[in-house]
């Protein structure tokens, strides 16, 4: 069996749906691989009627209730979550689907609003690493509610630097081809700025000091998805695609994975505020991370606390598109 196969029914196997009830009930990270190698022969079921659905199905369908979404699995982000709603709201997002990852900061009271509003779709989910069971399971729900989808963390943020058109037309220009069924979206690291505790203000306020674009994180990237033409989630970065399908970048080049070979940030970008500040970072650090069994050392913190460039071209935005006035552009 070749690479490309096995990363195949890797995806299968973790698009299922049982795939994901039954790691709503295993913890241990070896005991779940095991199970979901017995799910073999179901997942080769799930490939033929993925992709029979797909051409009697979902290639027909014109009409969303969404032209855009957005999907991220979060866990104790209440200090920063109305402000990143509020950001992709304002910038085109219609819909956000929060996978709620054993907040206990009170989360779930901060999104109420939102969710009696109709803008977010809220989901409890369980246990560590379940990013990837996050993101299987928001297509398996809504891949004919929403043209497309964003996959994001909350510490991340759309921004097309150079445009000030509807983001749906900037997104929509990339699938005119109809083998695309991705775009695959460079992020820039924000470092602290030099804080060492949280300011009290607005993240894209705060943080106006980043990495220079070639920096080598910089070539992950992100996905904004046709979800109809996706197999599966096996990355927090990049799904695997049904066949026939794949993922371009912003000039066009065909993407293979989650990271690219250069860095492209010219039309859009992921504004990545990594770091935020020393001790947010070691609050980050401690909750664990999503996609996997593991956390974060310090080590992850200086090699991301990047502050080269002076860059407040998002907070500007924000304010011309708001008639904000009372920024300080005061260069830290």
């Amino acid at each position: 069996m070749n690479f490309k196969f096995l990363l195949f029914l890797k995806a299968a196997i973790k698009r299922m749906e049982l795939t994901i009830k039954v790691h709503d009930n295993i913890k241990s990270a070896r005991l779940r691989k095991l199970l979901d190698i017995c799910l073999f022969p179901a997942a080769l079921i799930n490939v033929v009627k993925l992709c029979l659905n797909y051409k009697t199905k979902a290639s027909k369908k014109k009409h969303f209730k969404y032209n855009l979404a957005l999907c991220s699995i979060i866990k104790n982000e209440a200090p920063y979550i109305s402000e990143w709603i509020d950001y992709h709201k304002k910038i085109g997002i219609q819909h956000l689907y929060i996978y709620d990852n054993d907040s206990d900061d009170g989360l779930q009271d901060i999104l109420t609003p939102y969710i009696k509003n109709g803008d977010v779709t809220y989901c409890k989910i369980k246990g560590m690493s379940r990013q990837h069971d996050a993101y299987n399971d928001c297509l398996n729900k809504h891949e004919l509610e929403a043209k497309y989808i964003f996959f994001l963390d909350a510490d991340e943020f759309v921004f097309c630097p150079n445009s000030n058109s509807n983001l749906f037309n900037i997104v929509n220009s990339f699938f005119v081809n109809q083998y695309v069924g991705g775009l695959a979206i460079n992020w820039i690291i924000f470092g602290s700025s030099g804080y060492v505790s949280r300011s009290g203000e607005s993240v894209t306020k705060t943080f106006l000091r980043r990495s220079e674009k070639n920096f080598e994180k910089n070539k992950h990237i992100k996905t904004v998805c046709n979800p109809r033409k996706v197999l599966g989630f096996t990355s927090a970065h990049f799904p695997v695609y049904l066949k026939k399908f794949y993922a371009i970048n912003e000039v066009g080049e065909k993407i293979y994975g989650p990271i690219s070979k250069q860095v492209h940030v010219d039309k859009i970008r992921i504004n990545h505020y990594f770091t935020k500040s020393k001790r947010e970072f070691i609050i980050k650090k401690n909750r664990g991370e999503a996609d996997n069994f593991s956390k974060r050392s310090m080590k992850d913190f200086y090699d991301h606390d990047r502050n080269e460039v002076f860059d407040n071209s998002i907070m500007k935005k924000i304010v011309e598109e708001n008639n904000e006035e009372n920024y300080n552009f005061r260069n830290r």
